[in-house]
C-alpha cells in the first residue's frame, strides 16, 4: 500500500479581509504506486492561490510500518500547524488538535495542551496521565462534555505521545509518527 500525506490551509476571503483557514492533514490511501505517484507529483507542482500545501510526504507501507518516506520541505513549511486527529481516524465523537513543536512557541503556555473540538465546544486540556480542563468554550452542553471526556481518557492513555509531539523539536516526532505510535498502540487508524 502508499499513502500521500499533505498539510493544507484554504484561503478565505470575508469581511475586508483574508486569512488562512487551520492547517488539516490528509493521507489518500493507492494499492497502485504509479497512482499515488501521479498525485504526490501534482500536488509537489500543483499553485494555487486558494491554498497552501506543505509536507507533501510519500509513503510506501507494509502492513502500517514505515519503510520509505520521500519528503518535500517547502517554504512554507514554517506555518505553525497542528495535527488533526479526527473522528474517523481515532474512533472518538471530537477532534484532537495536538501541536508538533508546541513548547517552542507556546511561551505563555506554561504546560503542555492540547485542543479538543466538538462541533459545539472546545477546551484545551493538559498533557498529563489524567488530563484536566484549562481553558474551556461558555455553556458547554452535557453531551459534548461526554465526548470531551472520553477524548480526555483518550489524551490520558496516550500521554507520553502527545508530550513528545509537543516537545519535539526538528521533527524528530512528527504528526505522521504521532499517528503511526498511536497507531502501534491500536488507537488511531492509518
Amino acid at each position: 500500500m502508499y499513502i500521500v500525506k499533505w498539510k493544507s490551509k484554504k484561503l478565505i476571503s470575508g469581511n475586508d479581509r483574508t486569512y488562512y483557514s487551520k492547517a488539516e492533514t490528509y493521507f489518500k490511501e493507492f494499492e497502485d504506486k504509479d497512482e499515488a505517484l501521479a498525485l504526490y507529483n501534482k500536488l509537489l507542482n500543483s499553485d494555487s492561490k486558494n491554498y497552501i500545501r506543505t509536507n507533501v510526504e510519500f509513503i510506501n507501507t507494509n502492513k502500517n510500518v514505515v519503510n520509505e518516506t520521500i519528503r518535500l520541505i517547502t517554504e512554507n513549511e514554517i506555518l505553525m500547524e497542528m495535527a488533526n486527529l479526527s473522528p474517523k481516524r481515532t474512533h472518538l465523537q471530537a477532534t484532537i488538535w495536538s501541536d508538533n513543536n508546541g513548547v517552542s512557541r507556546n511561551k505563555k503556555d506554561k504546560q503542555p495542551r492540547v485542543k479538543i473540538e466538538t462541533s459545539n465546544s472546545e477546551v484545551s486540556v493538559s498533557i498529563e496521565k489524567e488530563p484536566k480542563i484549562l481553558a474551556q468554550t461558555k455553556n458547554i452542553k452535557q453531551s459534548d462534555m461526554k465526548k470531551i471526556k472520553d477524548a480526555m481518557k483518550y489524551v490520558g492513555r496516550n500521554y507520553d505521545l502527545f508530550l513528545k509531539h509537543y516537545n519535539s523539536s526538528n521533527d524528530i516526532f512528527d504528526d505522521y509518527d504521532l499517528f503511526k505510535a498511536l497507531a502501534e498502540r491500536g488507537d488511531y487508524t492509518l
